[in-house]
């Protein structure tokens, strides 16, 4: 939930793996969908809109978390998504984690399911989507949680992103306006956290000693035995 158009009524944006987002604008008695209208209906194996107002103009903006299947150990258990004429299918159990494509005169590939995140500012009630010009367009990875926080306090929302399996973890410090009044992001997690989850489950943020600064938490996940643990461990392998 969150008041996407400013006028004091929480509205409703819902994400879908195999059908488009939807965004469902309150009008007091009643929701109408009209993710068209204001440039969110996005379409591909979307996890959460993560909503705050990163370039302080006043109106929400939303940074988008897609997903990645994480891939199969076994080439034989890669389906085929995609048939000729029909539509990418993503579903979140990873049964099905790739499809095929064949380009015109080239030979078929084979394409991991999922694509980068997208970052969209809003534009007088209209979303656009400034992944690219921003620099938080980066690989696919298997995304699970986005959280906005401002982590060096210059007022300014910066942005964490938790992603499991093999992808590394973001936080994306917001830069503030630039010489032509464009807003980026620079992943600084390598200099900013001492460690990162190996498969990170979600994170959020929290003033837990109320000393007036916002302190964080990451989570990992854990195996069910000891062997399990140990595999999971980056220092570690099994068999």
């Amino acid at each position: 939930f969150a008041d996407i158009n400013n006028d004091g009524w929480l509205d409703l944006y819902v994400c879908g793996f195999d059908c488009p987002n939807r965004l469902y604008i309150n009008q007091r008695d009643k929701f109408t969908e009209e993710s068209g209208a204001y440039g969110l209906d996005f379409h591909g194996a979307s996890v959460v809109m993560s909503f705050a107002d990163y370039d302080l103009d006043g109106d929400l903006d939303g940074y988008l978390l897609t997903n990645r299947l994480h891939p199969s150990d076994a080439i034989n258990n890669i389906k085929i998504l995609r048939q000729k004429n029909q539509p990418l299918r993503v579903h979140p159990d990873n049964r099905e984690e790739a499809y095929f494509i064949k380009p015109p005169n080239r030979m078929q590939l084979l394409v991991p399911a999922g694509q980068f995140d997208h970052l969209y500012r809003n534009d007088d009630g209209h979303f656009v989507d400034v992944s690219m010009e921003s620099g938080i367009g980066k690989s696919p990875y298997y995304g699970l949680s986005s959280t906005w926080w401002d982590y060096n306090d210059d007022g300014w929302p910066d942005l964490y992103v938790a992603n499991d399996y093999m992808g590394p973890d973001h936080l994306f410090r917001n830069n503030g306006l630039d010489d032509n009044g464009v807003i980026t992001f620079t992943d600084v997690v390598d200099e900013a956290l001492p460690h990162t989850p190996w498969f990170s489950m979600g994170s959020d943020y929290a003033d837990i000693n109320n000393d007036g600064r916002i302190d964080f938490l990451a989570s990992d996940m854990a195996g069910s035995n000891h062997y399990r643990d140990k595999l999971s461990m980056g220092s570690m392998s099994g068999p």
